[in-house]
């Protein structure tokens, strides 16, 4: 099959997916770029035959995926999900506008993601003074190439006897503090300034070993990664796994992309989200079971599914950053927030929010990533008194452009 005739059969958005170096790879005869081509020439043509336009997506070289995502927050799509737009739109018709929003893209034409700021204040209080045990926080975001802090802040009171910063077991920046002091009122306020370049583009190719699933991590690196490809969870009736089996072909490879993608999209279509303040996560058996829960929930519960396909991915906890354009899009604003991270051979650690719907890093501060969510707690302590001594604990967390700074702070209740 000629790459004129694969191009043919994309539409219009054809000539943005098919790599520039294809003609030449078909003609020093590798034959399996020309079986993965004629293949996937093959399943586009029966998809338009059948009518069925949400598919062809998939197909397509995977950074489309991403600029797609940005287009139906633009366009207004009523659903943050892929098949949303391909339903509203011709192939023709959308892959106009995913070449003039990458040309706009290239041109730098459209707006950056501002500085954000976030304000994060957590309230104990207490009947009667009690004294209080060693505190760990973890809110200080990770800096990258794709996030920068540039400004933090952060009040205590009582004041602590000491305050130390160090990095755990996978890099995460963790405060400890240590008080000396009886008190009715424990009070932790944070201040941060972050400089955010969401990353939307990545870069594998149909050469690359993990574009198609199944796919084998290098030698070099799968040391490293089987803490995070390995189930933590039990799973004794195989519920979780023929759950994720059913976004994958035994029988032909698919683009891991795509398949990581729907995943996500499916998690927040299926289940029900369900802000919930008691401490821990739920088991990922009971989360499929119930169908609920929280962002924590949704995460884990992900993780689990992937690592059960041989796919490396760990926890991540952080903000989230809610556009009063979207607002009634997103969920977990409020709060600290959490997602996936899962590790491609050659495009890295790509971050997955299952509660949303978000593949990449647009909206999404990361603070700490870890293999299981109870490493990765923003904030917990001890404090030395009756039980009942406990009253109350509020939490307000705030995520804003520098031009909303002057918006107010909603707390959020937890008596117990």
């Amino acid at each position: 099959m000629g790459v004129q005739h694969l191009r043919h059969s994309l539409g219009d958005a054809g000539d943005a997916d098919v790599p520039a170096d294809v003609p030449g790879k078909l003609a020093l005869g590798n034959t399996e770029i020309a079986e993965r081509a004629r293949q996937n020439a093959a399943v586009m043509v029966r998809c338009e035959q059948e009518g069925r336009c949400p598919v062809r997506i998939h197909l397509m070289h995977w950074r489309n995926i991403a600029f797609a995502e940005e287009l139906i927050r633009r366009l207004g799509c009523v659903e943050s999900h892929p098949d949303c737009l391909w339903k509203k739109q011709s192939p023709r018709k959308l892959g106009k506008q995913i070449a003039v929003y990458r040309s706009a893209q290239h041109h730098h034409d459209l707006p950056t993601m501002p500085l954000l700021t976030i304000h994060h204040k957590t309230e104990y209080r207490y009947i009667r003074p009690v004294a209080f045990g060693e505190h760990r926080f973890m809110l200080r975001p990770s800096d990258g190439h794709d996030l920068r802090v540039l400004d933090y802040r952060l009040g205590i009171s009582p004041e602590p006897k000491s305050l130390r910063w160090i990095h755990d077991v996978t890099g995460n920046s963790v405060a400890i503090a240590d008080f000396d002091a009886r008190a009715d009122r424990l009070v932790f306020d944070w201040h941060v300034t972050v400089e955010h370049n969401p990353v939307d583009d990545f870069a594998l190719t149909p050469d690359d070993p993990a574009y198609f699933y199944p796919f084998a991590y290098d030698d070099a690196e799968l040391p490293d990664l089987v803490q995070y490809i390995t189930p933590q969870y039990p799973d004794a009736e195989g519920r979780i796994a023929a759950w994720v089996r059913g976004f994958v072909d035994e029988n032909a490879p698919l683009p891991t992309f795509a398949i990581l993608s729907r995943i996500t999209h499916a998690i927040r279509q299926q289940f029900r989200y369900r802000r919930r303040h008691e401490p821990g996560t739920q088991s990922p058996c009971d989360t499929l079971r119930w169908g609920t829960g929280t962002c924590r929930d949704y995460a884990l519960f992900m993780i689990e599914a992937l690592r059960r396909l041989g796919i490396a991915a760990r926890f991540v906890s952080g903000y989230i950053f809610v556009p009063e354009d979207i607002a009634r899009h997103h969920v977990g604003g409020g709060s600290t927030h959490a997602w996936v991270q899962v590790y491609l051979p050659s495009a890295g650690w790509i971050e997955f929010d299952p509660t949303n719907g978000i593949v990449g890093t647009r909206d999404l501060i990361r603070v700490a990533v870890a293999r299981d969510p109870r490493q990765a707690i923003p904030l917990h302590g001890i404090y030395i008194g009756t039980q009942d001594a406990f009253d109350v604990m509020d939490v307000s967390v705030k995520v804003v452009s520098a031009a909303e700074r002057g918006s107010s702070v909603t707390p959020h209740h937890c008596r117990l």
